[in-house]
């Protein structure tokens, strides 16, 4: 356990890398060999960053890196373990694999259906609004299937569309970036420069953490912090509709299981059901209140709990992120409930 101490904080920064490089597409593996293998290499990985880089910085300072003489058969080992590691995984898998329908057990597998596309008489704009999550679902839209519609996105990677910062581990307050802070303002303006007939928000997994707002820390589950998701709702929705949209809609929160290997709180908070269960209670109240029109992205993938497949392939790339393979199980159920939201909603 000491040893692990040590390249904890190697670890933290190794494992999310090696996560989303060693994805079910890229390896055909799932599960718990997924999850071993991941591990493995990231342990290698934090050893060495340990042994070769932190090590020498803490005795000699950062002239330790150019001063030291290397000896090439230890840097020569110490490279190739991860590689022969790597490659013993990836050689059954030199082409990304797409795993058939089916290959999964009902078990394991959320089962999300699939209506056939109508394509409305009149041409129709819609925006998914968010961050880095409806950006992997935008980068899997096959256009050429929806001919009626244009469908653009306002995302913004490790950003939300409202005030406030999530508190991290150890009580640190999340540092806003330059470009976030600008996408903040300017977002408003890219909806309305795409002139939508809807937008839906894909509510972010951010809010299962504790958030800071005007220096005052928000606990989770407390009657301060509903109120705080609420008034996020309420402040995107109003920035939304002053762009002339005629409809704002919300997509719930789904179940999420991201690789954490106990390095991050955080990350636990996201794979908590029970959190994103209280973030979409909160949610769909709020929408009920103000008649919003509310797409159940929970409701279909997490009614049973987290399954790690749907309709038989996998369903995340990193236990947060959509594959190229389950994106369009999710526009093709996703696709009919914007029209109904299109056709159905009154300007407000």
């Amino acid at each position: 356990m000491r040893r692990l101490g040590l390249i904890s904080y190697s670890l933290y920064l190794w494992h999310w890398p090696v996560v989303v490089f060693l994805s079910p597409e890229v390896t055909g593996l799932q599960g718990a060999v997924l999850t071993t293998a991941r591990l493995v290499v990231s342990l290698v990985l934090a050893a060495g960053t340990y042994r070769f880089i932190e090590q020498p910085i803490r005795r000699q300072g950062f002239g330790a890196l150019f001063q030291r003489r290397v000896n090439p058969s230890r840097l020569t080992a110490g490279l190739s373990i991860p590689l022969v590691i790597f490659g013993a995984l990836a050689l059954p898998y030199t082409s990304p694999q797409t795993p058939s329908a089916g290959a999964a057990s009902p078990a394991e597998s959320a089962q999300l259906p699939q209506p056939t596309y109508t394509p409305l008489a009149t041409p129709w704009r819609a925006v998914l609004l968010g961050n880095s999550v409806p950006a992997s679902l935008l980068s899997a839209l096959d256009g050429a299937a929806y001919p009626d519609l244009t469908m653009s996105g306002v995302v913004n990677f490790g950003c939300d569309p409202f005030a406030g910062k999530k508190v991290l581990d150890g009580g640190k307050l999340q540092a806003e970036t330059a470009e976030c802070a600008a996408w903040k303002k300017a977002w408003p303006g890219e909806i309305k420069k795409a002139r939508p007939d809807v937008v839906a928000f894909m509510i972010p997994q951010t809010l299962v953490s504790d958030f800071n707002v005007g220096g005052r820390r928000l606990a989770f589950g407390t009657p301060a912090h509903d109120q705080f998701i609420a008034d996020s709702m309420t402040q995107v929705r109003a920035a939304t509709l002053a762009t002339g949209t005629r409809t704002f809609a919300v997509m719930t929160l789904a179940c999420h299981d991201v690789p954490d290997f106990g390095v991050s709180e955080e990350q636990s908070r996201v794979n908590d059901i029970d959190r994103v269960r209280r973030v979409n209670s909160v949610v769909r109240s709020w929408a009920g209140r103000n008649d919003v029109p509310v797409i159940d992205t929970f409701g279909a993938l997490c009614s049973g709990g987290f399954k790690p497949n749907v309709n038989g392939v996998p369903l995340y790339r990193d236990g947060l992120h959509f594959t190229d393979t389950s994106a369009p199980l999710i526009w093709r159920w996703l696709m009919p409930q914007l029209q109904t939201a299109v056709r159905e909603k009154t300007p407000s």
